[in-house]
């Protein structure tokens, strides 16, 4: 609309962007969402709708409305890997701050197909000293400026030592916990010979137990690649060797000559 207001013959575009030339509508089912989030973060709605109506694949998202969201599409890549999803929804512990058990129960809301975010594996992140070390805990302020390029490359590294180092002592500990070995003292019985032959023996205990004290875990089984190093003493050139897990490599691309 064109006014002139009384005063010369200049116009003046006033009113909404439907008037300015080069305007362009967009359809209505095109257009970006006005999601507004209740103050427990999980519900979204617009209106009276939820996010369903936009979804009808049944899969459900991660929200992205914390600081630290860089990492959902890594989350999404360990929840449809099979053997981590299913390792960490069997992982139990008594850890207060255990990194398996928060993502076996982001994997668990994650399976029921509704929207859900990570805030609870964030708090398990931020005990952690290798992550505050990394500089992977961002704020409001801070993630603007992070180069997420790197940040998301640190944070792979780490939640995969992260998970291997967990399972590892879960496992251990496990294994300290000494089987049951049925004795004649404790429970008599007629056919004490019978009972005898079924016993366990002292040497498979311990074997049962030192297999289970390995360095081997579902994450180094799947991600894991053995690298042995040497070393070689500069004086006397002799020469040890030690045998290690490497659970990501670091890939360094040739530099083109032009």
């Amino acid at each position: 609309r064109r006014t002139d207001g009384g005063r010369g013959n200049t116009p003046s575009v006033t009113g909404s962007g439907e008037d300015q030339p080069g305007f362009v509508a967009i359809p209505k089912r095109y257009r970006k969402p006005d999601i507004k989030y209740n103050k427990a973060g999980g519900q979204l709605t617009e209106g009276e709708s939820d996010i369903d109506h936009y979804s009808k694949s049944g899969l459900s998202g991660l929200e992205a409305t914390l600081p630290n969201s860089y990492c959902n599409a890594m989350i999404q890549v360990l929840y449809f890997t099979e053997t981590i999803r299913s390792v960490m929804l069997a992982h139990q512990c008594s850890g207060e701050f255990c990194v398996c058990c928060e993502l076996g129960f982001l994997f668990h809301m994650l399976g029921s197909g509704a929207p859900c975010h990570s805030g609870n594996l964030l708090r398990a992140l931020r005990s952690a000293k290798e992550a505050s070390a990394l500089r992977l805990i961002l704020s409001d302020t801070s993630a603007q400026d992070a180069n997420l390029l790197l940040l998301i490359q640190s944070w792979n590294r780490f939640i995969l030592h992260q998970m291997h180092s967990e399972l590892l002592e879960t496992k251990r500990k496990e294994a300290k916990i000494p089987t049951f070995v049925y004795r004649d003292t404790d429970f008599p019985c007629i056919e004490l010979q019978n009972q005898r032959k079924k016993r366990v023996k002292p040497e498979l205990a311990e074997e049962m137990i030192e297999d289970t004290t390995r360095g081997e875990t579902d994450v180094s089984w799947l991600f894991g690649s053995k690298q042995t190093h040497i070393f070689t003493c500069l004086k006397c050139n002799n020469k040890s060797s030690k045998e290690a897990t490497l659970l990501v490599h670091n890939l360094v691309y040739p530099h083109n000559k032009g």
